[in-house]
């Protein structure tokens, strides 16, 4: 905090309070809550003349309206072909978003010469990044909605960024370093890298005080104790659940950076010998960054830890260790980092999404739970009560897999989107509040900050999850086809679908493909079904059709059987018929090379064949008759002896066939 801002807290004690302060509201947001831009101003900043946006917001998560500034890179490429990692800088307590480029910050210097979109957003004077608890009433101010669920999309949205953790940062100072390393821990698959200038890192150091100065902050915003996250007598689990110290274990795959100072004089800032407010806040902080990055390195986790020796609490520590943390930024923004493979994640909340999966506890207390070694193999979750947990997409979907929960095996199959929802048994629901002293005196877990209270047990139930063994499979799949059926006669033109379908019981159907069936010719077709499965397995099935026209044969003067015509030897008699197609239209293109006429003897009573058939013979046809519709083809009957029948017979390139008997005179 710098000499000007401190000024402004009005008293040393409210500078102290300021250097102690952190905070976090415990009561869940809702992200569906609408965002409204309310105003937006293009802004010179101070220095060296940088633009930057000024956006006003509207939200139901604050009670009033708020700001954030927002720089964009010099060569900002407005068309979106180039996409920007994101920086999302705190201010501290006692300050607003202008902290960082015009309240002693030089964050526009800095950035200047990079390719990064750097966010500023307002967090209220007393600065402790939470939604408040406000004694159990909830209700705004609701600061961890809006940044997180509500700013980050919007972000995204409305300016040309990566939109992943891979391109996106965070860093802040002071009480916004409480809030880099609470956003950073709560929300470990938002952000690659983090960054935190004279942090207040560890609300449980040093015991009962940093909760009582911290707590007092609140009234900077209208606040009083229990605001935040309750009196810390009787809601440690709320102060715990966003603490940094106590959510270390969720950093684990964040590239990490804490930089602070003892509070000793020469560090080469503005440091005058009546700063007596400015070096109790760093040594405040100082004292818990070293408590986190002693937290870090027990756990294993690798980070930068920057104790630089002397130095204040004021903007030339803090510019200068944004300075040095940039290049850091930038080197992990160009690596794109993967999201990791196996994570571990503890909350007191109820629900939490993380990396994909979710886990809602089914319990009655507020209480830690643990969601460890999480991979697709399987995970360890640790609280009491029971849980569902929804995976992540990372599955097959319809496929089954051999889930083993504390022991016992089931097959559970993947949903549409991949995902496996489990139940997850773990023990008696605890009665009691996790570190919850009935006395509302001070509890002993202030010494010990990793004891559980007396009344809460921890479960834990391993899960196993395993892709289910089965035999090859060497069956091809079935094929049914419904339409057309074998043999089945369309009318030429007629509109028809095919209707067919395959199955496998196996290894299920990869692949299931056929044509539709074809009405635009006459004569034989054939349509073919192929199909695989998932195990490489093939089948194939035809069936064949017939297309032909709508004939009418054939026309007076000459009847369809069963009448007789009478016809004396070697009379040329006019045949007619007419050829449509399945919606009436005459079908006019018939050639002579289309059909076939025969003659053959036959039984005048029992009309059976009675001989060879020979070729008609014709003396005119097919012809085509446009105003009748009609075809003429005429044929002399054979000579045969009196009283004998014949048969004319019609063969049309359709495959049908048209007769007509007739008897000799």
């Amino acid at each position: 905090m710098s000499t000007a801002r401190r000024a402004k807290v009005g008293s040393i004690l409210a500078a102290l309070a300021c250097a102690a302060g952190l905070c976090v509201v415990a009561t869940p947001a809702s992200a569906a809550e609408p965002l409204v831009e309310s105003g937006r101003s293009t802004v010179v900043l101070p220095v060296n003349n940088r633009p930057a946006i000024d956006i006003s917001f509207r939200t139901p998560a604050l009670a009033g309206e708020t700001t954030v500034r927002v720089m964009l890179p010099r060569n900002y490429d407005a068309t979106g072909a180039t996409r920007y990692p994101v920086l999302y800088l705190l201010h501290g307590g006692a300050a607003t978003y202008r902290s960082w480029t015009a309240e002693g910050g030089i964050a526009q210097v800095l950035t200047d010469q990079l390719d990064l979109i750097t966010v500023m957003p307002d967090a209220g004077r007393s600065a402790w990044y939470t939604d408040w608890y406000n004694n159990g009433a909830g209700g705004t101010p609701m600061w961890e909605t809006f940044h997180i669920e509500q700013l980050i999309p919007w972000i995204d949205a409305n300016f040309h960024t990566t939109g992943n953790r891979a391109g996106r940062a965070i860093a802040g100072l002071s009480s916004g370093g409480f809030g880099t390393m609470s956003y950073a821990s709560r929300h470990p698959d938002l952000f690659v890298a983090a960054a935190a200038f004279s942090g207040a890192l560890d609300t449980n150091t040093p015991p009962v005080v940093a909760g009582k100065v911290i707590d007092g902050l609140a009234a900077q915003d209208g606040g009083g104790p229990g605001s935040l996250f309750g009196l810390r007598e009787t809601q440690e689990v709320r102060w715990r659940g966003h603490n940094p110290w106590d959510l270390a274990t969720n950093l684990a795959d964040m590239d990490l950076v804490v930089r602070a100072g003892n509070a000793f004089p020469g560090g080469g800032g503005p440091e005058p010998p009546w700063d007596f407010g400015g070096r109790f806040l760093e040594r405040a902080t100082y004292d818990q960054s070293v408590s986190f990055h002693e937290r870090l390195a027990s756990l294993g986790i690798e980070h930068e830890w920057d104790d630089y020796g002397p130095g204040s609490h004021n903007f030339y520590y803090w510019n200068r260790g944004l300075e040095r943390s940039l290049p850091r930024f930038m080197q992990v923004f160009g690596e794109r980092r993967e999201d990791p493979s196996t994570f571990s994640y503890r909350s007191i909340e109820p629900s939490y999404d993380i990396y994909g999966w979710n886990v809602a506890m089914h319990r009655g207390v507020v209480e830690f739970s643990s969601f460890d070694d999480v991979s697709a193999e399987g995970f360890v979750l640790r609280g009491s009560g029971s849980a569902t947990v929804t995976s992540a997409p990372v599955y097959t979907p319809g496929t089954s897999y051999d889930v083993t929960i504390a022991g016992e095996t089931s097959r559970v199959a993947a949903d549409a989107g991949g995902r496996l929802v489990l139940e997850v048994p773990l023990g008696a629901a605890n009665l009691t509040q996790q570190y919850y002293t009935p006395s509302g005196k001070v509890p002993p877990t202030f010494t010990l900050p990793e004891a559980q209270s007396p009344l809460t047990t921890v479960y834990s139930t391993d899960v196993s999850i395993a892709a289910v063994e089965e035999p090859e499979d060497t069956t091809p799949p079935t094929i049914s086809i419904v339409s057309p059926s074998e043999g089945e006669v369309f009318v030429l033109g007629q509109d028809a679908s095919a209707d067919f379908s395959c199955g496998d019981d196996d290894s299920g159907v990869a692949t299931c493909d056929g044509g539709d069936i074809d009405t635009s010719t006459v004569g034989e077709h054939v349509i073919t079904v192929n199909a695989s499965d998932n195990a490489g397995n093939t089948a194939s099935q035809t069936r064949t059709y017939q297309v032909v026209y709508d004939t009418d044969a054939f026309l007076a003067p000459v009847d369809d059987p069963p009448t007789i015509n009478d016809a004396s030897g070697n009379r040329a008699i006019p045949f007619k018929w007419t050829l449509r197609d399945a919606h009436g239209t005459s079908y006019a293109s018939l050639e002579a090379e289309d059909i076939v006429t025969t003659w053959t003897p036959i039984d005048c009573n029992s009309r059976a064949p009675g001989g060879e058939a020979v070729p008609a013979t014709s003396s005119e046809g097919p012809t085509y008759d446009a105003e009748a519709e009609q075809y003429r083809y005429t044929a002399r009957v054979p000579d045969p002896a009196a009283g004998s029948c014949v048969r004319f017979t019609l063969a049309l390139d359709d495959g049908s066939h048209a007769s007509a008997d007739f008897r000799s005179r």
